[in-house]
């Protein structure tokens, strides 16, 4: 599981990014789901109930500098 599986660190992401995961729509999104749509900033695989504020696109951002260093 992308969000509840500690694969990226020794944390899920869903503990790392707590406000992530409550606003994004796919908890249930896999690792590979999330790599092929894109889970860069602007990716497809981000999905959101609402409008993000400025600060929540920061956590984006964090969340998905971390992950500009994964190759699956």
């Amino acid at each position: 599981m992308f969000l509840e599986d500690p694969w990226l660190d020794d944390v899920p992401l869903a503990r790392s990014f707590r406000r992530l995961f409550e606003l994004v729509e796919n908890k249930q999104a896999v690792v590979e789901e999330m790599f092929l749509m894109g889970w860069e900033f602007d990716g497809e695989a981000w999905k959101w109930r609402r409008a993000l504020f400025v600060w929540e696109e920061g956590l984006v951002r964090e969340c998905a500098g971390r992950l500009s260093y994964i190759v699956l």
